[in-house]
């Protein structure tokens, strides 16, 4: 079982192009210093036992909000995430052993104030056993 915590520490210790310290969710936090916001929560529902229990696919949240003004370095942040968990192959990492990442869809987009925005990706985590 992936612990969310261990997930959220180690976003938290990704070399990014902007401070950031993620949350476990699956209420987003209040804007803090500088403005910035990270939040990692599972998703309900998500894909179950596959291979007759072998592994165990979850769904993860992800959501990033800043300053309207720093989308440009948001989009570096959210390259950089992208990057590191697509990289996870067959590791022991967040407190279980990891196959793979894989990022659902793109990143979205949602302006929460005029003067803010939300980028939000799911991505699925297949566990071995």
């Amino acid at each position: 079982m992936i612990d969310v915590d261990e997930i959220t520490s180690w976003l938290s210790g990704l070399a990014l192009p902007m401070k950031f310290k993620f949350v476990p969710g699956p209420e987003f936090p209040e804007y803090g210093v500088n403005n910035r916001r990270g939040m990692v929560t599972e998703v309900p529902g998500g894909a179950g036992l596959l291979d007759e229990g072998a592994t165990e696919e979850t769904q993860y949240l992800i959501m990033l909000g800043s300053g309207k003004e720093e989308r440009r370095q948001l989009v570096a942040v959210i390259r950089v995430i992208d990057d590191a968990l697509n990289a996870i192959c067959t590791e022991d990492i967040w407190g279980t052993r990891i196959e793979f990442v894989e990022r659902l869809g793109s990143w979205t987009s949602d302006f929460d104030a005029p003067e803010r925005v939300t980028y939000a990706a799911n991505y699925t985590v297949r566990e071995g056993r």
